[in-house]
Order: C-alpha cells, then sequence, then structure tokens
C-alpha cells in the first residue's frame, strides 16, 4: 500500500510543468514597420501602456515611460521590475483576466515630434496563451518585464523612399510564476490523497467450543 501511495505521489509531481518556479510565461516580438512618417530625428521615446481602451483609456498606466532609444541601442534590453514605478499596476492589469488593450507609443524626442502607434487586445496579444474567457495571465505572479530592441533602421528623408521609413522590431518577455493547469492541480492532489493510509482494525478471531 504505501509503495503505491509512494509511486503515486512521484507520478503526479513529475507530471507538474516549470510553472511552480519563477520563469519565463511569455515572449512575442513585433515590429513597427509600415509608416507613413519620414522622421526627423533619430531619438526616440518609447511607452509600453496597459489600459481600457486603444485611443482614449481612462485608466492607463505606462511603464519605461521617459525611455529614449536611438538605432545604437540594438540588442540593447530594457527591464522594470517590482521595484519600478507603476509595474505593480501593469502587473495587476495583465493578470485581472479582463481583455483590455496593450498598447506601444513611438514618439520622436522632439516638440510636437511625429508618433507611431501601435495597439492589442490582450487575447490577441497573447494568442497562442489566451484560451476562451482567459484572455491574459490571469493568476500568475510577475516579476519582470523585458523589452529587447532586435532592429532599428531609419530612412532618411535624403535617402531613397524605398523600403519602411522605419523598421523597429521589439521582443517583449515576461517572467514570473504561472499558475498550473487544472489537471496538473488534479494529479497532485490525487497523488497527496493516495498517501493517506487507512487504518484497519483486525480483530483476533475466537472459536467457539
Amino acid at each position: 500500500m504505501k509503495r503505491c501511495a509512494l509511486f503515486a505521489l512521484t507520478f503526479a509531481l513529475t507530471c507538474c510543468p516549470c510553472d511552480a518556479s519563477a520563469g519565463l510565461i511569455f515572449q512575442r516580438t513585433f515590429g513597427i514597420n509600415r509608416s507613413i512618417n519620414i522622421f526627423d530625428t533619430d531619438r526616440f521615446d518609447l511607452d509600453l501602456s496597459f489600459g481600457d481602451s486603444f485611443f482614449s483609456p481612462t485608466n492607463q498606466v505606462t511603464l519605461f515611460d521617459g525611455t529614449v532609444i536611438t538605432p545604437a541601442n540594438v540588442n540593447d534590453t530594457l527591464e522594470v521590475t517590482p521595484s519600478d514605478a507603476f509595474f505593480a499596476e501593469a502587473a495587476a492589469r495583465l493578470t485581472d483576466g479582463i481583455d483590455d488593450f496593450v498598447h506601444l507609443t513611438f514618439t520622436e524626442d522632439l516638440d510636437s515630434g511625429l508618433v507611431e502607434q501601435r495597439g492589442w487586445h490582450e487575447s490577441l496579444f497573447f494568442l497562442g496563451l489566451a484560451k476562451e474567457g482567459v484572455p491574459d495571465l490571469i493568476g500568475a505572479t510577475l516579476e519582470r518585464i523585458r523589452l529587447q530592441i532586435n532592429r532599428f533602421d531609419l530612412i532618411s528623408p535624403l535617402q531613397s523612399s524605398s523600403g519602411p521609413p522605419v523598421n523597429l522590431q521589439l521582443t517583449v518577455s515576461i517572467e514570473g510564476t504561472a499558475i498550473p493547469e487544472p489537471g496538473t492541480i488534479w494529479l497532485s492532489l490525487c497523488g497527496i490523497a493516495m498517501l493517506r493510509v487507512t487504518r484497519i482494525r483486525v480483530y483476533p478471531r475466537t472459536s467457539s467450543l
């Protein structure tokens, strides 16, 4: 009996994914490469925001606010952690189970600079991970959000107009601890339950004379 219970517990625990420990939860690469703008500078402010609307959110939370990047930042990685301002609010937005918006703003670092914007519903941003009724990272504990600059090309007004005026490729990575799948939880509970050994009381046989 004990041997069977031990086997059941071992099986349940080995079936648990690595979600129990902190690690990479989600990663996606996206870009801005279809701009109609011809920019006048190679310095841009980059903001990653989360809110309830694309055009005029009432509860927007912004990360990397004030971060300026140039083509020289290719291969650089920006990151925010719980010690940074607004990280907790952004993490709450990404794990509340509501299909809000992820919003990227790319603005010339000039007075009245030109702006490029891209946005997605969370259910589309987390495409491949989101499920029906679960549009975001609901239940997860977030520990770090990274933004890597993979490519950043600009075409000035003096150059050929062929090709995109800007080609910015970014990878966003979200690290933390995700909740296990329901099936994993069930297996773990079954393994633990089988460790409960039922005590059987044995009565001595009595012979009648």
